[in-house]
């Protein structure tokens, strides 16, 4: 494969140990979720020697999270669903999932949850009135349950044929099927598998999805993550990683003719979980940020149209600094407002020894915690773990960046949770909730806000789906029943929301970017259809605003590159704003 020089290096006077990659210990394991939520404190977070201070109560919450509190509505707003698998294997253990979309366009995120092989999968609606949630499962009507054979994961709604209502992808395990399910428009689904050459991956698992137009051609592709305990599941030739879309409603593979081929293997092993495709060196195309598990995530910087049409990526991996050595869920935002894309692996911390919530052990594994790679401006990264203070997440799945207390700072939210037959320690690991206090460095503080979730979670969407104003959190769990804490609060501080509508084919402007400027502080989102870990966020994006009641100007960039700018805008309010330049609101 083509390589060019590292577009990541290291921070210097940053000691870095690289522990040796785990094999069954990072991720495998026995199957199952956690038993009945319990409230013992939190441990302080270790400092990153082999000293471990003890354990403290964990923060009282203070300005600005005072106003903030999460309250569990699972049972309230309808969700009954419960995952499961009758023999968890390795993989069966990774996955769970939900997608979130309006799938019906009617103004309301919906969702969809992946089963095991205990049941269906199942679509929601979502029946809301502002503040109060309302989902009825529709899962029948729709035609998106899957077939009895399924060992569903990783979904996505996503608009793939750009016909303007949003199209559903299931991903799978254990040789499972993959389903492709196009939105007819009349509220129901039909199965096009079949005919989207996506029948037959030639893959054992297909855990989590991303799309972006990496090649400029205006439809969304798809890059497919494949982790797998086997390692003679890989196939010779392509690893059948990233897929065009052919404009047909057919997708071809790719994967050698664009180099990634070259660049994802690392030692004969093929560990991805979580990608994203994201414009991280800020040159207007999309590159591919993937999680991966066993030290192996990785930075595929996009070449452009190298002629003909034909578009590579060069790998930019430097893994001096890329270090989390059993990455999971990914979060790439911008974190700092500094105009460039950061990006949060959350992974497993298990060494120097962590002492558990409920006082275990760590069963003897000797693993680093999560990460935060700071954008240096052009694709470079450096690691700011320490510094952000988000290393300690014990053992972590899917997580999301969004600003929860609407002070214009975009948090980090991440569930945990294992069971793994070695010990039952991590059983009752807590979900983190890291407030970003504006300078760099976060603090820890999900049990003080009414966040006690000691399931085990995989997938996590973060959105505004009562349209209140503030962002609640939805979990997918393994084993176990799904979880909602909805966000009593938050829309104290002021904020704004703003739906992007593009031309055909990419008709929800994934790539696009939107900047908000109010009281001398801009921030910056740009629009994926990512992967969180097995899940994905709402196209929809939110800006906090705090307590200002002016917006300067919102200026949105379109994949195009052509922009569409409104200057002195309220707040408080819901935009969807339509290309080239039509502006709307609730």
């Amino acid at each position: 494969m083509l390589k060019t020089p590292n577009l990541i290096r290291r921070m210097p006077g940053l000691a870095l140990m690289i522990f040796a990659a785990l094999m069954i210990t990072s991720c495998g394991g026995g199957g199952g979720g956690s038993g009945a939520p319990t409230t013992p404190p939190v441990a302080d977070p270790p400092p990153p020697d082999d000293t471990v201070d003890a354990p403290t109560e964990p923060p009282a919450p203070t300005a600005p999270v005072a106003h903030v509190t999460f309250v569990d509505a699972t049972v309230a707003a309808g969700l009954d669903f419960f995952h499961g698998f009758n023999n968890p294997s390795n993989a069966a253990n990774v996955s769970a999932g939900v997608a979130v979309g309006d799938y019906n366009d009617d103004g309301w995120l919906d969702v969809y949850f992946a089963q095991g092989d205990v049941g269906y999968s199942k679509l929601y609606e979502n029946r809301s009135q502002s503040g109060s949630y309302d989902f009825v499962d529709v899962t029948v009507e729709a035609g998106v349950r899957g077939g009895p054979a399924d060992k569903a994961a990783g979904p996505s709604f996503v608009d793939y044929d750009g016909d303007g209502d949003m199209d559903l992808f299931v991903g799978s395990v254990e040789d499972t099927p993959f389903r492709v399910f196009e939105n007819l428009g009349d509220g129901s689904f039909a199965d096009v598998t079949a005919g989207s050459g996506l029948a037959d991956i030639g893959r054992e698992n297909n855990i989590g999805v991303a799309f972006g137009d990496y090649d400029q051609d205006a439809d969304l592709d798809l890059f497919i993550a494949h982790w797998t305990f086997t390692p003679d599941e890989l196939p010779a030739g392509s690893t059948l990683h990233l897929w065009k879309n052919n404009g047909d409603g057919t997708f071809s593979d790719v994967s050698d003719e664009t180099l990634i081929t070259g660049g994802i293997i690392e030692e004969s092993d093929d560990y991805t979980f979580s990608p994203t495709f994201a414009d991280v060196d800020n040159d207007g195309d999309l590159d591919l940020l993937v999680v991966a598990d066993n030290t192996t995530s990785q930075v595929l910087i996009n070449n452009g149209d190298t002629g003909g049409g034909l578009y590579t990526f060069s790998y930019a991996t430097d893994r001096e600094v890329l270090t989390d050595d059993a990455g999971m869920g990914s979060s790439v935002a911008d974190f700092d407002n500094d105009g460039d894309l950061d990006w949060f692996v959350s992974s497993i911390s298990l060494g120097d020894p962590v002492e558990r919530p409920n006082g275990d052990d760590n069963a003897g594994y000797n693993l680093t915690g999560n990460r935060f790679y700071r954008n240096e401006g052009d694709g470079v990264f450096t690691d700011q773990t320490d510094a952000a203070g988000v290393r300690k997440g014990y053992w972590g799945w899917g997580s999301c960046a969004a600003d929860f207390n609407n002070d214009g700072f975009l948090d980090i939210f991440h569930v945990n949770g294992m069971d793994e037959p070695a010990t039952d320690a991590y059983l009752e690991d807590p979900s983190r909730l890291f407030i970003n206090n504006g300078d760099g460095s976060f603090t820890e503080y999900s049990e003080p806000l009414g966040l006690v979730d000691r399931n085990s979670g995989r997938g996590v969407s973060c959105f505004d789906g009562d349209r209140d104003g503030d962002i609640d959190i939805l979990i997918a769990n393994n084993g176990d029943r799904v979880g909602l804490f909805r966000n009593d609060g938050g829309n104290q501080l002021n904020y704004l929301n703003v739906e992007l509508r593009n031309a055909a084919p990419n008709t929800r402007a994934i790539g696009a970017r939107i900047y908000v400027t109010a009281g001398g502080m801009t921030q910056l989102r740009e629009v994926h259809n990512g992967n969180n870990y097995v899940s994905q966020n709402p196209a929809e994006q939110h800006f906090g605003l705090n307590d200002l009641t002016q917006v300067n100007s919102v200026r949105v960039v379109w994949p195009d590159g052509s922009e569409t700018i409104r200057n002195n805008v309220d707040p408080n309010q819901r935009i969807q704003v339509t290309f080239p330049d039509s502006w709307s609101t609730d």
